[in-house]
């Protein structure tokens, strides 16, 4: 039996690029088919809603976290919207919701999340796999990024595996299920 059940999508509201949407749709497809949970910021349009209509596509369960400001871009098919007040409430139900996380491509909103997860890890606060779907090389400056935080003292060797970069859709359960804690010291503040 696999510890792993639901999955924390992070993706933006926004179309994207070329085949990002397609993408998108894709791993909600995927993720339903290997009887993952999906828990996702509760959009309907964009990398969101794609993500969501490929759930569902294949009857799997999909729930959304909301702000009350956000309920008119809801998407109608989900399986349960969870209503809280504030962005930061909407951010630790998602973050606490998931035995995985998962970033697609997305604006700031996306960013944050995902560097939120990457923070929790290093601090040995969340203890589970992050997933960066990178279609197209998306995160390729992000993960750039966090080398030069490494070359530059900022952050730790191991600091480079707290995510995995994943190519495609049909590695990312394959991925989850034999994912292993890496070994992190602990950071000092």
């Amino acid at each position: 039996m696999k510890s792993i059940k639901t999955v924390t999508v992070y993706a933006g509201s926004g179309r994207g690029r070329p085949g990002d949407v397609e993408v998108a749709h894709a791993l909600g497809r995927h993720l339903a088919r290997h009887g993952y949970s999906v828990l996702y910021g509760g959009g309907r349009e964009g990398m969101m809603g794609a993500l969501a209509e490929g759930v569902l596509e294949q009857g799997g369960q999909i729930r959304s976290v909301l702000i009350p400001k956000f309920l008119s871009v809801a998407h109608p098919g989900v399986t349960d919207i969870e209503v809280v007040p504030t962005l930061w409430d909407r951010k630790r139900h998602l973050v606490e919701g998931g035995q995985a996380s998962l970033a697609l491509p997305g604006g700031i909103g996306t960013l944050d999340e995902l560097c939120e997860m990457l923070s929790l890890a290093q601090l040995k606060i969340r203890n589970q796999p992050i997933l960066l779907l990178d279609h197209a090389e998306y995160f390729r400056p992000l993960l750039e990024l966090i080398e030069w935080t490494i070359r530059s003292g900022f952050a730790r060797e191991e600091d480079r595996s707290l995510c995995q970069r994943v190519g495609r859709v049909e590695e990312v359960a394959e991925t989850v299920e034999r994912w292993v804690p890496p070994a992190i010291p602990d950071k000092q503040a």
